[in-house]
């Protein structure tokens, strides 16, 4: 375990991080209005071909209760790193490695949940029970397309409820995986910097077992949401390449480096 003898002041810690709070916060207010608006493009879709079956198979899945629900998802993403960040902190015993290793968790945490709730947005696309959820009037219509297929839209929903049916619309990519897999990720990279786990000298097997659980704990995560039908296999995996993605670049800008085990435990400085 690798100790930093830096301990900055408030004074100095804040001027350093001043702008780094405002534009966390303003990813905040952009992920959040991306969340609360309705889905950018109306999607068109077939749902029966005219003999009055369904056509998509793959968006009529019965709807279920997620297994993880969004507020348990935050909760986990945010605490398990910052708890371990902390108990770590017994050994390393620096203010500065602190408040770089949470500085940077929230660095990826929220800019993820910026980009992911835009690309719902922007993106969307029909979750796997989105019939289910939408209910929608069964209708065949006139087919104007060569394999006679009748194209709706959102307006054939019976459910009243319009938040959930928008929320049906807007399946890619998963942010359930997103931040699992940046929270599991930047774990991985913070406890490698520790423990050396990949460098010059033969590491413990229970160091890899230590590095590889968090990642477990997201790719279960990300299969879950495709068992609960809550996403397809490719919002899932779009979601844990932007979290992983977001890990590494988030610790390397605040540590010396990623995979360099002389220097990958060393917080950086302004």
């Amino acid at each position: 375990m690798h100790k930093s003898t830096y301990y900055p002041t408030f004074g100095s810690w804040l001027k350093d991080t001043w702008l780094d709070f405002l534009t966390l916060l303003s990813l905040g207010a952009i992920g959040l209005a991306a969340f609360l608006a309705p889905p950018l493009f109306n999607h068109r879709f077939p749902i029966w071909n005219h003999d009055g079956e369904i056509v998509y198979p793959q968006y009529d899945y019965p709807y279920r209760d997620p297994i993880i629900p969004t507020w348990l998802s935050v909760v986990l993403s945010i605490s398990i790193p910052v708890a371990v960040i902390l108990l770590t902190q017994w050994e390393v015993r620096s203010l500065h490695d602190l408040s770089n290793a949470i500085l940077g968790l929230s660095y990826a945490l929220l800019t993820g949940a910026a980009f992911q709730s835009v690309l719902k947005w922007f993106v969307g696309g029909l979750r796997p029970h989105f019939y289910a959820v939408c209910q929608p009037r069964h209708i065949v219509g006139d087919a104007q397309s060569p394999a006679r297929l009748a194209w709706f839209d959102h307006t054939i929903c019976t459910n009243p409820d319009t938040r959930a049916v928008e929320e049906a619309r807007q399946s890619f990519p998963s942010g359930h995986t997103q931040a699992a897999f940046v929270a599991a990720v930047y774990l991985a990279l913070y406890w490698n910097g520790k423990f050396k786990v990949w460098s010059e000298q033969r590491a413990r097997h229970w160091k890899l077992v230590m590095l590889c659980v968090p990642l477990l704990a997201a790719m279960l995560v990300g299969a879950s949401m495709i068992v609960d039908g809550s996403h397809h296999w490719y919002d899932v995996l779009a979601g844990g390449l932007m979290g992983t993605l977001l890990a590494v670049a988030a610790y390397r800008m605040m540590y010396a480096s990623v995979f360099d085990s002389r220097i990958n435990h060393v917080p950086l400085g302004k």
